[in-house]
């Protein structure tokens, strides 16, 4: 400590120069772990709130897209009964556009991720795609494409926008089991309702 104040009282304007050098190097992460952090408190809040299904995942998606600069997203939630991904939440697409995915068919990231249950990205990084997992099964999927570039160069996603969609996916899995499980309480309440009137 006293070899810092010293430092500072010696010799000002290498101390100034070398702590501007400190900010300007530690604030673009300082600002990124913002921009994580809030991302994280509003896919909680929106998660906290009760809604359908469909609903839920689009306002998440709004969110994932602001904080990776996306312009295009789609959550698929894995059908069951049809075997196939359906789409619940589209953005930038148009709607007509985005169909089932058997992905069993496809030969791309999205299929590659579906088997390795891993974040998979596109050869030049326009492109994401990460698993919603359930224990060893994969439930959903997100993909994101087309990130926003402030000059004519094309954005590529980064390890940090992976990371971010992998930490709500997380988020995103535990909400899917607990809608799905009010859902099926819900139907046998029905039932049981419908029984009774018999």
């Amino acid at each position: 400590k006293k070899a810092i104040l010293m430092f500072l009282r010696k010799m000002p304007l290498v101390a100034s120069k070398l702590l501007l050098k400190l900010i300007s190097m530690i604030g673009p992460r300082i600002r990124q772990t913002n921009k994580e952090l809030v991302t994280f408190y509003e896919t909680g809040r929106l998660l906290s709130q009760p809604c359908k299904t469909g609903q839920l995942l689009e306002s998440i998606l709004d969110v994932i897209m602001a904080a990776t600069d996306s312009k295009k997203g789609v959550i698929f939630i894995f059908n069951l009964i049809t075997g196939l991904f359906e789409p619940v939440a589209i953005m930038g697409y148009k709607k007509d556009k985005i169909k089932p995915l058997n992905i069993k068919e496809e030969n791309g990231i999205m299929q590659a991720s579906v088997e390795t249950k891993t974040p998979q990205c596109y050869k030049n990084g326009t492109m994401i795609v990460v698993p919603v997992l359930d224990r060893d099964s994969v439930k959903a999927l997100i993909a994101l494409e087309g990130k926003h570039s402030e000059s004519s160069i094309k954005a590529s996603f980064t390890d940090n926008d992976q990371n971010l969609v992998t930490a709500i996916s997380w988020q995103i899995s535990s909400a899917i089991e607990n809608i799905e499980f009010r859902k099926e309480e819900e139907d046998r309440i029905k039932i049981k309702r419908e029984y009774f009137k018999f």
